[in-house]
């Protein structure tokens, strides 16, 4: 919806998928196509494609960066729109990033963990584990990707809050009702009286 409002936006995903290219011939470039090419942690090939994402990742903001830096002004609101994994790849990357913008974290509360599996199951999303994919002796590995999601989101929250400049409730960033205007205007007054 920020898009619409005519912010500039940077899809990290799409640009990912976009230099997939030939990865991704018959699949399209949608998020769930992505998904499907790197699989499941326990899924033939997904080291190689985690590996593969990371480095795509990487050279995607660092893409995003130089642009940014090559703007005398930036005129236009703009959202870099990152990936969940964006906290696995180099310090230095990040900290230029979090130079040039504003991090907004949407923070996801617990409760909702069993729910975002739920969506993650019904429309998959390409997700790095980062080895935090550790089934037990014996577990079903849907019961052991259930309880490993719940671990992985825990530790996301963790590092995303402390790179972000800004933590935005749930309550805030969730409601299908909430106006967009609504957001960026909390988010205006927070920077402001941090200036």
């Amino acid at each position: 919806r920020m898009k619409e409002k005519g912010c500039r936006w940077y899809n990290c995903d799409e640009m990912i998928a976009e230099r997939l290219g030939t990865e991704l011939v018959g699949k399209g470039y949608t998020t769930h196509n992505l998904a499907k090419w790197m699989g499941q942690p326990f899924s033939d090939g997904y080291i190689k494609a985690e590996k593969i994402y990371l480095d795509l990742e990487g050279t995607v903001v660092e893409k995003i960066c130089d642009e940014l830096e090559s703007y005398a002004k930036i005129d236009v609101p703009l959202v870099v729109d990152t990936t969940g994994s964006l906290i696995y790849l180099d310090k230095e990357l990040l900290l230029r990033l979090r130079a040039l913008t504003k991090m907004v974290y949407l923070k996801i509360p617990e409760e909702k963990y069993d729910r975002l599996f739920e969506n993650f199951v019904n429309d998959p999303k390409p997700v790095i584990w980062e080895c935090k994919y550790k089934p037990k002796k014996r577990e079903d590995p849907q019961n052991a990707l259930r309880r490993c999601y719940k671990d992985l989101l825990k530790f996301r929250n963790k590092r995303y809050s402390l790179l972000a400049d800004y933590v935005l409730d749930h309550s805030l960033h969730f409601s299908p009702d909430r106006d967009v205007e609504e957001l960026l205007n909390v988010l205006q007054m927070y920077f402001e009286t941090k200036a």
